[in-house]
């Protein structure tokens, strides 16, 4: 029933977006392996009328549903997107379909599966952003597995890690909470018992996140135990980045933006801008007219552009 009621969500996006598309793309519902071929991932996929060979994928956040925790409006992203001629891949993470017993790393070969379907459909040159806990992810890939084609990055309203986010964002007595519960679940794991279930009440307010305790610590764990830490991963990049980021966020707030900017090390170039009153999700109207635009600017000028196909 969850499984079924994911997938329903899904396709009400889908025709909720078709019905509003510019008519310079078209929204399409696409289909690939993941890198390892074990399952199959569904995807927004927004194509310009015009043939390109650039692409922009953004990876969402926390349990990897395109509609995160609230409803993502993508049209103008994807329009602003269409008319710079670059096309838009949002891919549904494996973690989605088995949240209590995701593994973070899984995620490589999820974004490893996109970037290959990205260029078995002619695209050479990739933007590859992530959103919230997205930004973790696409540090991740970029340090383990980078292709080549990909040859920018980019950070929109994305945290540090789960584990550093709440510091920053919740009061010592909180903080103390979940450093035992962390606890609580390494010695599970030490005892043979990672997949035994466990549950962290108020993440955030009245969301509780249930998973088994191997799981946990590999979402929500410290730097050394966990590979969700856009930081740690983030000074490998190499490649034009910018860090898109709401002064109003809520969740992710504003150290998370500087830090993931300071990390970025080794970028030839790197920004971080600042959307006056944004808040953290792409919700209908200016907010997500805003940020889209601002994306779509952000990659048309520094997204090599190849000779389109004509």
């Amino acid at each position: 029933m969850r499984a079924f009621i994911k997938t329903l969500a899904f396709t009400v996006l889908l025709l909720w977006s078709a019905v509003a598309a510019n008519a310079a793309s078209m929204l399409e519902i696409a289909r690939f392996p993941a890198d390892d071929d074990r399952l199959m991932i569904d995807a927004l996929y927004w194509v310009p009328d015009k043939p390109t060979k650039r692409l922009l994928i953004l990876i969402p956040g926390l349990s990897g549903a395109v509609m995160g925790g609230g409803l993502h409006d993508y049209r103008p992203m994807a329009n602003e997107l269409s008319a710079k001629g670059i096309a838009f891949l949002v891919p549904q993470l494996r973690s989605l379909n088995n949240w209590p017993y995701a593994y973070f790393d899984d995620v490589v070969k999820d974004i490893g599966g996109a970037v290959a379907f990205a260029k078995s459909k002619g695209f050479e040159e990739i933007a590859l952003f992530g959103t919230s806990l997205g930004g973790p992810r696409i540090a991740l890939y970029m340090a383990k597995k980078a292709d080549p084609s990909v040859k920018v990055v980019g950070f929109i309203a994305s945290i540090m890690s789960p584990y550093l986010e709440f510091q920053v964002r919740q009061p010592e007595q909180e903080r103390a909470r979940l450093d035992a519960f962390l606890q609580r679940a390494r010695d599970m794991v030490a005892q043979g018992r990672g997949a035994d279930p466990v549950a962290f009440e108020n993440w955030f307010p009245n969301r509780h996140m249930a998973m088994t305790a191997r799981s946990f610590i590999s979402f929500f764990g410290k730097e050394d135990e966990s590979n969700a830490v856009s930081i740690k991963f983030a000074p490998q990049i190499k490649l034009p980045a910018v860090v898109i980021h709401g002064t109003a966020d809520e969740i992710a707030l504003k150290p998370n933006a500087e830090a993931i900017y300071d990390s970025l090390k080794s970028s030839p170039k790197r920004e971080l801008i600042w959307i006056e009153g944004a808040k953290h999700y792409l919700t209908p109207g200016w907010i997500a007219d805003t940020i889209g635009k601002t994306v779509a600017d952000w990659v048309s000028a520094n997204l090599p552009a190849p000779t389109e196909t004509k």
